[in-house]
């Protein structure tokens, strides 16, 4: 079973990283931080006793959004799911399984994702339990404490939310007691976990986290990023009222002021991305921490040094040199290029996205998708062929190079950009299809045509207003795909709409791929270690 293996290492990794801070106050004098008599007898018991190694616990949860965690084949598989990314062997030969449905219980990606997300949920809980413990000295400390509690339930809430939209029914864990001494459980039917974990956690996160951090905090989780997820949440339920309160409820925060980008490239690939205001929740990504060294992201020892919440990883697609190695692991898939020609007001229309989201070239017909020059000069390639090399797509969303000021030798990229998991424009488009299957589609229209126009964008509008909900969700799944494109939404609101009765979602797959999807495939299978250590799954 995956949570008994897992907390032995925690207990090592955690002594590991004591040891560090130990050295650390050593050579700094700090007055900070606490000197252990025995870092190598640790005792939980007797640790997490300040805000500061309170604090440690929540840095171990962030930390799991890096690699090894959610920060490569999370983001490879989903994207693979909804035929956005057409994956090649690369370093792992199963990746292709996603693209192709036919993913085995022994697939290792699919376990890596499995263990990360409920690694996710382990290490919340710990720190949920330990900061819940924790009683402050002094009154300015009562305030944090109420903050870290609300990202542990966050990141509880979040990680199931993740879980059942990938796996459906799931072992369901209420503490990190229920984990330690019950670390083998049956499955939990998907309603039961929402009611139980999903909506009362976020919720009460929403009630405890600030709109916005200062600038020392940025990344940490806010308010926004709860209501967004929570809305997420009442959309997949069919309480639409209930999300559009929600997400009227982050447009309208004041304090935390998000506004559109002004720029649609640079939101993901500028070095300061992670100050631009669309974003509400990214992962932190950051080279120039002295913690954050290639060792860091190449073997696992992300949490034996330091700011754990830190890699110098950009969004993983970005890991290759495009000059020397553009489509070793991943092109943007012709399906989902050609997802950016459609009829608009009568007429075909290629969106002003295309370029903005990925490299491409001239087609057989002679139209020419994407941006067809970079830093580097032209870009030469055509759509993707089988079995050929130097075909295909590349995506220019968290590709560096136009923008970032310094680029490593290992990798090409060294920069200091975010990956964005939500934003303004996917608040607005989760509006939108709220109000929609509200029945308010003038609403719905309106909120589309903004997204569309705005000035980073400057898409054209829809000239007249939908006729009906047919229409108008058309427009609504066909926005959220060129918008969203490659930011791995496709596949969840592809779910989303399949569990309300939307779509049918294997003839939405073959009508936007031609690929053929087993109905099974709508989830991923349960591991097959999972199922040899859990003596409750079949």
């Amino acid at each position: 079973m995956y949570f008994s293996r897992l907390i032995k290492v925690r207990n090592i990794q955690i002594k590991k990283v004591l040891f560090v801070i130990l050295v650390s106050v050593f050579f700094s004098c700090s007055k900070d931080m606490v000197n252990l008599n025995d870092p190598q007898n640790f005792n939980e018991g007797n640790y997490f006793s300040n805000m500061n190694e309170c604090l440690e616990s929540v840095a171990a949860v962030y930390s799991n959004l890096v690699d090894p965690g959610l920060d490569k084949y999370f983001y490879h598989a989903i994207d693979a799911l909804g035929q956005e990314m057409a994956l090649l062997t690369g370093t792992e030969p199963t990746q292709p399984q996603f693209n192709n449905y036919n993913v085995d219980a022994n697939n290792p990606i699919n376990a890596w994702i499995w263990k990360s997300l409920f690694r996710q949920v382990w290490r919340a809980s710990f720190a949920l339990e330990k900061i819940e413990t924790w009683q402050p000295v002094i009154e300015s400390e009562q305030q944090q404490k109420e903050y870290m509690i609300g990202e542990c339930k966050f990141f509880r809430a979040w990680s199931y939310y993740y879980l059942t939209q990938l796996y459906g029914d799931v072992p369901m864990h209420l503490t990190a007691s229920d984990i330690k001494t019950n670390p083998a459980k049956a499955l939990t039917p998907v309603a039961q976990i929402g009611s139980t974990i999903i909506e009362p956690e976020l919720l009460s996160a929403i009630q405890m986290l600030p709109s916005k951090w200062e600038s020392k905090y940025l990344g940490r989780i806010t308010k926004g990023a709860a209501q967004t997820y929570l809305a997420k949440y009442y959309i997949g339920a069919a309480k639409f009222n209930e999300a559009i309160t929600q997400l009227n409820n982050v447009i309208d925060d004041v304090t935390a002021g998000y506004t559109y980008s002004p720029d649609f490239y640079g939101m993901f690939s500028n070095d300061d991305n992670r100050i631009n205001p669309e974003i509400i929740m990214q992962t932190i990504h950051d080279a120039s921490d002295a913690a954050s060294l290639w060792f860091y992201f190449l073997i696992d020892l992300h949490e034996k040094s330091g700011k754990n919440s830190y890699n110098n990883k950009m969004n993983y697609y970005s890991r290759n040199d495009m000059c020397d190695f553009p489509l070793t692991d991943a092109a943007v898939s012709n399906a989902n290029a050609n997802q950016f020609v459609y009829t608009l007001n009568g007429s075909d229309y290629i969106d002003p996205r295309a370029a903005m989201t990925f490299y491409g070239g001239t087609n057989p017909d002679g139209t020419t998708l994407g941006a067809t020059t970079y830093i580097g000069g032209n870009w030469p390639y055509a759509p993707h062929e089988e079995g050929k090399s130097n075909t295909g797509y590349m995506l220019k969303k968290y590709m560096p190079f136009e923008n970032v000021s310094v680029i490593s030798s290992f990798g090409g990229n060294a920069g200091e950009n975010s990956t964005v998991w939500t934003r303004l424009t996917d608040v607005k488009l989760l509006l939108a299809e709220a109000k929609l299957f509200s029945n308010d589609i003038p609403g719905s229209f309106n909120l589309i045509n903004e997204v569309r126009t705005r000035p980073a964008v400057a898409a054209e509008p829809y000239t007249s207003q939908f006729t009906n909900a047919d229409d108008a969700f058309k427009a609504l799944m066909k926005e959220r795909y060129v918008e969203l494109s490659c930011e791995q939404h496709h596949w969840f609101d592809l779910r989303r709409w399949d569990m309300l009765g939307k779509i049918d979602m294997t003839a939405q797959i073959a009508a936007e791929s031609g690929k053929t999807m087993p109905a099974a495939a709508k989830t991923l299978p349960l591991p097959q270690g999972e199922k040899d250590t859990n003596p409750f799954i079949d």
